[in-house]
């Protein structure tokens, strides 16, 4: 059974990387939220004109290993700015991040393994 801090950090990610396609005006955002037995898997699909400028960055900062250590104090961080996305803090809370982007399709598929 999932503890309600698992349901909030999920919230936290979730938000923080719609935000990151609504700056970038992304159309027909869908977002899937799936608890497993063992994992977190958050999908964001949507359709975008162009591909985000900096992705490349922001997936380079995603792909970072996991920061349990620190994980409870960036968790607190998480939605304070608006303006800036906050990879590092994602990064740190998150195990796999992948992105694709073909024919005006793109999609980001982040997990959380789960103790």
């Amino acid at each position: 059974m999932l503890n309600a801090q698992e349901y909030r950090k999920a919230k936290l990610i979730a938000a923080e990387m719609m935000d990151y396609f609504f700056n970038y005006r992304v159309k027909d955002l869908k977002l899937a939220v799936s608890f497993e037995a063992d994992r977190l898997v958050i999908d964001l699909i949507g359709s975008m004109a162009e591909e985000p400028a900096d992705i490349e960055e922001v997936m380079d900062q995603l792909q970072k290993p996991r920061q349990y250590e620190v994980e409870e104090y960036y968790e607190d961080l998480l939605g304070i700015r608006e303006d800036l996305l906050n990879t590092e803090i994602i990064a740190a809370m998150i195990d796999e991040a992948t992105y694709s982007f073909v024919d005006g399709k793109v999609q980001l598929e982040l997990i959380r393994y789960i103790a």
